[in-house]
């Protein structure tokens, strides 16, 4: 439904032209220290598809859905 306000957050990050404006201001990170059931529960519902890892108030990565199918297949 157009007009909501998930949709016109998405429309402006679409249409952004600078890295500031198409960025989240306040994004759900993790720690390397997060167990990994908990991340790919997390990125499920609440339909991320990556996470920047913080550690001493610095991003040292990125986790993706991708990452954590390639080690949970990897494991088999």
């Amino acid at each position: 439904v157009f007009g909501t306000r998930e949709t016109e957050q998405d429309i402006k990050k679409i249409t952004a032209l600078t890295v500031e404006q198409a960025m989240t201001k306040s994004p759900v990170t993790a720690t390397p220290d997060t167990v990994l059931e908990d991340l790919a529960t997390l990125m499920v519902k609440s339909k991320y598809y990556s996470l920047p890892v913080v550690e001493d108030g610095k991003v040292i990565g990125i986790v993706g859905k991708e990452d954590i199918l390639r080690t949970v297949i990897s494991e088999k």
